[in-house]
């Protein structure tokens, strides 16, 4: 159970022409004086399941049935029978559907690695105890915490989404809390700290029921053993370790993680049969649904209708900016009942803003900048890497040193990391898109270059978050940069938000609500996704589903195929090349993550072209000026238009 069919068929083939069939026949001679007893055992099973297992009887039937023809098996391949079996169900089989074959060998993995890594061991379940929410609930999460099913939410940031997503779990968990719960958040950054925050408040600070959530992320063992070296408890490390020993199986009743996990599944990535048994039934809460764009956003779609239809399981789906035609379509497509739709009303009467448009560009008003940071924490969001270390430069030097903090792209995991633990003293923050979903941040007031109107709501939300001050200012600069259009493909929607803003330019400057908010995106978005975005989307979905459709149980990993949905690769600055070098010698390879930098697809060619990529034992190093303050700086490397780095 531990190969793929394909595998199967080809590394063990029996044949007289085979390398392998010496050590075969040699397997079998063994294997012969104990057939009696083997068939008997296989006979008395059999007879015992028949009437009460169909499904397992009919898998046993396949089997030799007597001596003789298990003795004849060394003239054939000993998988064929199994094989043969599960390459049936191709066809449609009204018994054992691939979904039901896939659960079972899903049940078996699950069970062997269970009892392989934590022997003796209950799979946990939460607390009948369980604290869901710390206070008073508000309207919005008692509506949840009454939503049977399945259900979408749209609520202004800070409105208490997380609480109202855990008194929906805890309206759906049966009897026996024994469903499994996954809440999806779009980057690695609000993972972190969302399941520091389930964590702690599942187990009630007592590190004995830590393992009651897992992380799960393509960096979350780097994260685990970071935590858990730092903590301070007894036994901090073996308990780390423990944690990323679960965290990929089925123990943790709630898991943490992103979109692209349980994507996996659907993909048919190695494992995949686990996973999905893992998801069967489970309550799914998809946070920040806005955050993808329309080729990830169709397979979430499609993995979520597999999800519920065929694995029962039941989906939350919440945004603070979830355009009517987009929720719409989650909506028909995973068929949730009007009653099961909810847009908070009660927090649109005080305006948590200002907008206030300038002229010119964001490189034209430094002065209007600086004269703000002297009296206010102040927020500046650019929209590409050029442009933010720029502005950076010029104004760092306008606030006293460690009070200026420099945050996009292209730093390394540990770099990126002390910056964000900066932020609480910082009174200047110069950042690009990577401040829009993944900080819990608050500044006084905004400056902002254009960009899609869901976009720059998202930025409007790390100023005022809470709404308890006064209408805060954001400023918003009428002309973007000579490279926004490479950021944003579809750069009508960018003019498109501007148009609209400058017409309701004197009221927004009195105040702009949530509800304001709202009204704006269904006028950006009022046909829904462009033709070039809706191809996409169509492309991705039929795809995407047809992939799925063809997946059986055993089948060869398709990883590649889902490795392609990333264009990125990750590199070492050779800044850090001799401290990634230690590492690796002193066999503390997890650490070698806080050195990475991730870079696009593209610009990583360009930097193979120019001969600045070297490979040490499969690391990436990179040979460009590399500054803990200000990242990854390509300002001198040799560029033309076709080869420019944003």
């Amino acid at each position: 159970h531990h190969k793929d069919l394909t595998l199967l068929s080809n590394r063990y083939r029996v044949h007289p022409s085979s390398p392998s069939y010496p050590h075969y026949l040699h397997m079998m001679d063994h294997l012969e004086p104990n057939l009696p007893e083997l068939s008997s055992m296989v006979s008395k099973f059999a007879n015992a399941i028949h009437t009460r297992h169909p499904r397992a009887s009919r898998i046993l039937s396949t089997l030799p049935a007597t001596d003789e023809l298990l003795a004849s098996a060394k003239q054939c391949n000993p998988f064929r029978h199994i094989s043969r079996y599960f390459k049936s169900l191709r066809d449609g089989d009204p018994l054992v559907p691939s979904q039901v074959g896939m659960l079972l060998k899903g049940i078996l993995t699950s069970a062997d690695h269970l009892g392989s890594a934590i022997p003796g061991s209950n799979i946990k379940v939460l607390p009948s105890n369980a604290t869901y929410c710390r206070f008073a609930p508000n309207a919005m999460q008692l509506w949840c915490s009454q939503l049977n099913g399945s259900g979408i939410l749209i609520s202004p940031t800070g409105s208490g989404k997380t609480e109202a997503a855990l008194l929906w779990v805890k309206n759906n968990l049966p009897p026996v809390q024994s469903r499994r719960i996954f809440y999806l958040l779009p980057t690695v950054a609000s993972i972190n700290k969302m399941y520091l925050r389930l964590r702690d408040q599942f187990s009630n600070q007592n590190a004995g029921l830590y393992d009651l959530v897992s992380l799960m992320h393509y960096r979350s063992n780097y994260f685990l053993h970071d935590i858990y070296s730092n903590e301070q408890y007894s036994q901090a490390s073996q308990l780390g370790t423990h944690l990323i020993t679960i965290s990929r199986k089925i123990y943790s009743p709630i898991k943490v993680t992103t979109p692209f996990q349980p994507l996996k599944a659907i993909f048919g990535v190695k494992g995949y049969e686990r996973f999905l048994t893992e998801l069967f039934g489970s309550l799914i809460c998809v946070d920040e649904v806005h955050a993808y764009d329309p080729h990830i956003t169709a397979l979430i779609l499609v993995m979520l209708k597999v999800l519920k239809e065929e694995y029962h399981a039941n989906v939350l789906l919440m945004s603070a900016t979830f355009p009517t035609f987009l929720w719409k379509l989650f909506q028909e497509a995973l068929a949730i009942p009007n009653r099961s739709v909810h847009a908070v009303r009660q927090f649109f009467k005080r305006p948590r803003h200002k907008l206030l448009l300038v002229d010119g560009g964001i490189l034209d008003n430094l002065s209007l900048i600086e004269e703000s940071v002297r009296d206010h924490r102040t927020l500046v969001v650019c929209n590409t890497v050029r442009t933010a270390i720029d502005v950076y430069e010029q104004l760092r030097h306008t606030v006293p040193d460690g009070r200026a903090v420099l945050i996009h792209g292209r730093f390394s995991l540990r770099d990126r990391i002390a910056k964000e633990q900066a932020l609480d003293q910082a009174q200047l923050l110069v950042a690009t898109q990577a401040v829009e979903v993944s900080l819990d941040i608050s500044y006084d007031c905004e400056f902002t270059e254009p960009a899609p109107l869901d976009a720059l709501i998202q930025r409007f939300g790390r100023v005022n978050r809470r709404g308890k001050s006064p209408a805060a200012s954001i400023y918003l600069f009428q002309k973007g940069g000579d490279y926004d259009h490479l950021v944003y493909h579809d750069y009508g929607r960018v003019l498109r938000t501007m148009r609209l803003l400058n017409i309701n330019s004197p009221t927004l400057a009195q105040g702009l609500s949530d509800k304001d908010c709202l009204t704006l995106i269904e006028q950006v978005y009022d046909t829904g996704y462009s033709k070039k975005e809706q191809d996409v989307f169509d492309f991705a979905y039929s795809n995407f589903m047809d992939t799925w459709h063809l997946l059986r149980p055993f089948e060869q990993d398709r990883r590649d195929e889902f490795y392609d949905l990333f264009e990125s690769v990750e590199v070492v600055p050779t800044y850090y090349e001799n401290e990634v070098k230690s590492i690796i010698a002193s066999g503390e390879k997890w650490r070698i993550p806080e050195y990475l930098v991730s870079l696009r697809l593209g610009m990583f060619k360009r930097f193979m072209d120019l001969n600045l990529l070297h490979r040490v034992d499969d690391i990436w190093f990179l040979d460009v000026e590399y500054d803990p303050e200000f990242g990854l700086v390509t300002s001198g490397v040799k560029q033309n238009e076709s080869t420019l780095i944003i």
